[in-house]
């Protein structure tokens, strides 16, 4: 990867997410899926003609609201991954780049043939890798790219719940190629795809190659170090895009509930509707008590407010309740 973009990634706290992409959605601002704008919400294979009667339910988008429109969703979703990836891997982009850079350099050295320069850069290095150790002793791996993968779907509680109807029925009938192509439909999410190189084994290779360039050995020690470059670890973290919506309604409301009650107790209805899209969509289906909690905040949230009370400390609550779950799920 080039460095300036991992520069810019990584130290300016993800202010382009590489491979940033959009996939069934109209805003998608990357350009290779252009040509995929107009894609189907619903593509299946033959024999789904139920399914694709029901595409009039089914719309491109990222969030269906009378009150956020899908630019601000989008903003708060970029808010959402830059905040995730700093707190995640907070002050060690340039130490984690030297690392990477300053073995890269080592390879070519030894590849020239110049084994004196090659031990200087790798103890630099070693170094470097040393100072992100002493910065996140608990860091397992070490980030040398991201990108952000949003799937987006919006459809009614009845149309989902039809389509989790036909995926059953296609289970028992053992049609499961049908049962795949519905199944595929039904997700809406973000997925935050890093590409790690992990500690531990990097210094150990650091190790070994700076031995084996001690005792003459280039060859074997190149083939170590680049051994060590292409052992990547690639970990993806699934963040529901319903719960994100729910969130940002919930944050929304509560700015606007001492100047309009009318439009906080719409915004914090459809944050249950999104609650309850996010459950038919089987997101953390484990963590049912959980959702029983948020449901309940917002039932009491809604007294509250028409009752005239503060609701300062509930929408606190409701916040971090919501924020919770989502990061449960995502983990």
């Amino acid at each position: 990867m080039n460095t300036k973009k991992l520069i810019i990634l990584l130290i300016l706290v993800v202010l382009v997410i590489i491979g940033y992409k959009f996939i069934n959605s109209k805003s998608s601002v990357s350009p290779q899926n252009q040509a995929d704008q107009n894609e189907e919400a619903i593509s299946s294979e033959e024999g789904t003609e139920v399914a694709e009667g029901q595409q009039n339910n089914i719309s491109l988008g990222v969030i269906d609201s009378k009150y956020i429109t899908d630019q601000e969703f989008i903003a708060y979703i970029e808010k959402t991954l830059k905040d995730l990836l700093s707190i995640e891997q907070k002050n060690i982009y340039e130490e984690s780049i030297a690392v990477v850079d300053k073995t890269r350099e080592t390879v070519r050295l030894l590849a020239e043939n110049k084994p004196e320069e090659a031990v200087k850069t790798i103890e630099q290095a070693m170094g470097k890798l040393d100072k992100v150790l002493t910065l996140e002793p608990e860091a397992k791996t070490l980030p040398i790219s991201a990108e952000a993968e949003i799937t987006t779907l919006k459809a009614d509680k009845a149309t989902l719940e039809t389509l989790k109807k036909q995926i059953e029925e296609a289970v028992q009938a053992g049609d499961f190629q049908l049962a795949r192509a519905l199944l595929n439909d039904l997700r809406s999410e973000v997925v935050l795809r890093t590409v790690e190189i992990p500690l531990v084994a990097h210094g150990a290779a650091m190790r070994s190659a700076l031995v084996l360039i001690n005792e003459g050995k280039i060859a074997e020690a190149q083939d170590v170090l680049q051994k060590a470059l292409n052992t990547l670890v690639t970990i993806n973290r699934i963040i529901p895009i319903p719960l994100l919506n729910a969130e940002l309604l919930v944050q929304e409301s509560s700015a606007i509930v001492e100047q309009d009650k009318a439009k906080a107790l719409g915004m914090l209805e459809e944050a249950r509707q999104q609650i309850e899209t996010a459950k038919l969509l089987g997101y953390g289906f484990t963590y049912a008590a959980d959702y029983a909690a948020i449901e309940t905040a917002i039932d009491i949230l809604e007294k509250t407010i028409k009752e005239e009370k503060d609701s300062s400390d509930n929408y606190d609550s409701l916040s971090k309740d919501v924020k919770n779950l989502r990061e449960k799920i995502s983990e």
